[in-house]
């Protein structure tokens, strides 16, 4: 789908980043989403309240800013930019231990995206 087609039907505002990788010879960079179900418009009781988001961006001509390495990088809003190609994630990325906040923008240019729900509840990284 085209990236404002993700932002139209998907809201991200309370969700978190929890991993990103970018595979430079496919182009291709993927985002795993802690993404709060609970606040789309369609939802309803029987659904998991909190789900996890692969977003697989093709054709990836540029990627900007860091990789949430800390405790948390919460989505406070997302917009598609430059002619639909570009897509800003405004975050707060919060370091618990030394108890800091700063807002992070998370940007990526590409053609389009592959939304697929890959599990419920929050991301635990694989041990």
């Amino acid at each position: 789908m085209k990236l404002t087609e993700m932002v139209e039907k998907y809201y991200f505002h309370d969700s978190g980043i929890a991993k990103v990788d970018f595979d430079q010879e496919k182009r291709e960079a993927t985002l795993l989403i802690d993404f709060c179900n609970w606040a789309q418009k369609n939802y309803t009781d029987d659904q998991e309240e909190n789900i996890v988001l692969k977003l697989v961006f093709s054709n990836v001509t540029s990627m900007l800013g860091e990789k949430p390495l800390l405790d948390a990088n919460e989505i406070l809003d997302c917009q598609v930019i430059e002619n639909g190609r570009t897509l800003e994630f405004y975050t707060i990325r919060t370091d618990i231990a030394n108890r800091s906040r700063e807002h992070v923008p998370f940007r990526i240019v590409a053609e389009d995206v592959t939304v697929t729900q890959v599990g419920v509840g929050w991301y635990e990284p694989p041990s």
